[in-house]
């Protein structure tokens, strides 16, 4: 794919800014596991060591109090031992005790988990299992503090049943960023790196996500960069698709979505290209939006979801905001799809060139549901 000169023009920008930053990403507090007494169940998992009805690990996606765990298809749910880790005192389903590793329960209605703090007080998490798949891309082998974007040889990679969509391209020889990024990549990507400095936006910070971790404490998640349309010169978001390997429908329940290190450097300070949200006044009604599509075996449209990444439109700024932690969006709107499609769009755009906001997001946890 070829690129423009107002990229080349990025090139030296992010080169500058890399020399000047830290040169990696970073993980400064580590685990967002709680130590603190509480009464929230942190993680949540059917092991296959333990289960003798699985082959793989089944880990939950957590979203509030809701617990959402996919298994193949088939699978017998009617006696399965969850692995969970918690802060409260204790944990119980209908006032027994459960014991992580080692209490089997019947899952083939939704469950309620009770977890009791240290004073008293309770929270109850409903937890669902469904046969379907969770795209929470840890079976992708990463070192520590790395990331996976591309090769000459990929248009896209595979996590569980999911099909990302990838582009990449040599820049060519003493043409590359510092940090060994010397390739220009768009579509999927993913990644294990973390940071929370609002001023990080070197060449490696656009494979950050600003948290400490993936969602529900995992490692990895994935990153995704839309590209604008430069070879027909109008310069429109191309979205990104998500298809099946097996060429099944499912149906989407929905995913964890947060901003990228490199997006939030530019939303809070701006950069060559890009305003600061809010403008000098903090007054300005500025927006960064994710926009997902779903399509049937037909190609025809199942509805779209829309999810503010940041969101500056309110008459009191004390209401602005920019998504800094992992939060779940809902797609079950869309029903039943063959095909998923993320675009970005943003307040902040050139009338030649389009957006201004860098144009990524990190996703986690993308929870399909099988069609019966």
């Amino acid at each position: 794919m070829k690129r423009n000169n107002r990229n080349i023009q990025i090139i030296f920008i992010l080169i500058f800014a890399a020399l000047i930053c830290f040169p990696g990403c970073s993980d400064d507090s580590g685990s967002n596991d709680t130590t603190e007494p509480g009464k929230e169940i942190i993680s949540f998992v059917f092991e296959a060591a333990r289960n003798e009805a699985l082959d793989t690990d089944a880990a939950g996606a957590i979203s509030g109090t809701r617990i959402r765990v996919a298994v193949p298809l088939d699978t017998d749910t009617s006696s399965l031992i969850a692995t969970f880790k918690t802060n409260g005192e204790s944990v119980t389903i209908d006032g027994v005790v459960q014991e992580s590793g080692v209490t089997a329960n019947d899952f083939t209605s939704d469950l309620e988990y009770t977890v009791t703090k240290i004073d008293g007080t309770t929270g109850v998490y409903t937890v669902t299992v469904f046969e379907g798949s969770i795209i929470t891309f840890e079976e992708l082998s990463l070192e520590p503090d790395s990331y996976w974007a591309g090769d000459e040889d990929s248009v896209s990679f595979t996590s569980k049943v999911a099909i990302f969509e990838n582009s990449w391209e040599y820049m060519g020889e003493g043409q590359g960023y510092v940090d060994g990024v010397d390739f220009y990549w768009d579509g999927f990507a993913y990644s294990n790196m973390t940071d929370t400095n609002d001023e990080h936006w070197g060449p490696l910070y656009q494979f950050c996500v600003f948290g400490e971790s993936g969602a529900n404490s995992s490692s990895n998640f994935g990153i995704c960069y839309i590209m604008l349309d430069y070879e027909t010169y109008t310069y429109d978001p191309i979205p990104q698709e998500v298809t099946f390997t097996d060429r099944a429908n499912y149906i989407p329940e929905g995913f964890h979505v947060t901003n990228t290190t490199y997006t939030i450097a530019s939303l809070v300070h701006g950069d060559q290209f890009a305003k600061p949200f809010g403008g000098d006044t903090g007054d300005d009604a500025d927006w960064f939006i994710l926009v997902v599509e779903g399509f049937d075996s037909a190609g025809d449209s199942t509805g779209v979801v829309e999810f503010y990444l940041a969101d500056y439109r309110f008459a009191n700024n004390d209401f602005d905001y920019m998504v800094t932690t992992w939060t779940w969006v809902d797609l079950s709107s869309l029903g039943t799809v063959a095909k998923l499609t993320f675009s970005i769009d943003s307040s902040d755009a050139d009338e030649n060139y389009g957006i201004n906001t860098p144009a990524y997001f990190a996703l986690d946890n993308l929870t399909l549901r099988s069609v019966e």
